[in-house]
């Protein structure tokens, strides 16, 4: 008989590790709480949301102020995320600057944030 497959042999297994390191679960769940921030903050929904121009506003709005190297809850979930909360708030200055000047308008900013947030 074959060994079974349960959730710990899978993640004692080695198919865990990303850049020579093991990420815990919760550290891949904070670093998907950025992300969405970012996405959100840019205003970048699901093909199925649906929202109102205010809601939208609003959820882009919150993002933005969630973004701030300065607020505590910000640092915990970077903390959580194994970064540093004064250099993922840099990258997402440097992000807003060059959407803003039109250089990411060719392309797909759901997969330039991914990368970003893959490299924190």
């Amino acid at each position: 008989m074959g060994r079974a497959i349960n959730s710990f042999t899978s993640w004692v297994d080695g198919s865990n590790i990303i850049g020579g390191q093991n990420r815990l679960p919760e550290t891949n769940l904070a670093r998907a709480v950025l992300s969405r921030a970012f996405l959100d903050s840019m205003g970048y929904l699901n093909p199925q949301s649906s929202h109102g121009r205010g809601e939208l506003a609003y959820l882009k709005n919150s993002a933005r102020k969630f973004i701030s190297a300065k607020k505590r809850i910000f640092r915990e979930w970077c903390d959580i995320a194994d970064a540093d909360p004064d250099y993922v708030a840099e990258l997402y200055d440097d992000l807003t600057y060059h959407m803003n000047n039109g250089k990411l308008k060719n392309l797909r900013i759901k997969v330039v944030i991914e990368k970003l947030v893959d490299r924190i």
